[in-house]
């Protein structure tokens, strides 16, 4: 086997198995260390999750306005034509995000946030609360342009 050491231990010789063992070892240990410490390093760069992370939060801000505007359009029915017509723009929306939001470029996903956002300020001035539209009923009195009419076949 080897020979014995004055210790009493024994010395084994130098061969590939030795070798591609302690080259093994050392190679997983330096895999460790790079698990531990870049890994992290990387995962931690702002840059990497900003794109994900903007989606879902456009695609949750969309579901809670087409939340928001089902429950006003069911409270009212003077704004349930203005409210059904924003939600129907919002399905829209929602349609389009779960389709291509892993193609949406940074332009894009800021243009629909702000669109989301006018849709955000619409229901908050308009449909919470009061509930009240943003279309006025009028009466109109056609009388003179019936008579205006008559004079004319005369």
């Amino acid at each position: 086997m080897g020979s014995t050491v004055p210790g009493g231990t024994t010395r084994r010789k130098k061969d590939i198995v030795s070798l591609m063992a302690i080259t093994l070892f050392a190679a997983g240990l330096a895999f460790e260390i790079f698990v531990i410490y870049k890994i992290p390093a990387l995962l931690n760069q702002e840059g990497r999750w900003r794109k994900d992370v903007a989606i879902e939060e456009l695609v949750e801000m969309q579901d809670l306005l087409r939340a928001y505007l089902t429950t006003a359009r069911d409270k009212s029915k003077s704004i349930s034509a203005e409210a059904g017509l924003a939600k129907s723009c919002l399905d829209d929306y929602a349609r389009y995000l779960r389709k291509n939001k892993d193609s949406m470029g940074a332009e894009q996903t800021e243009r629909i946030f702000s669109q989301l956002l006018q849709f955000k300020q619409l229901y908050e001035t308009g449909w919470r609360g009061e509930c009240k539209g943003f279309c006025s009923d009028r009466n109109i009195d056609a009388a003179p342009f019936i008579r205006l009419q008559m004079e004319r076949l005369k």
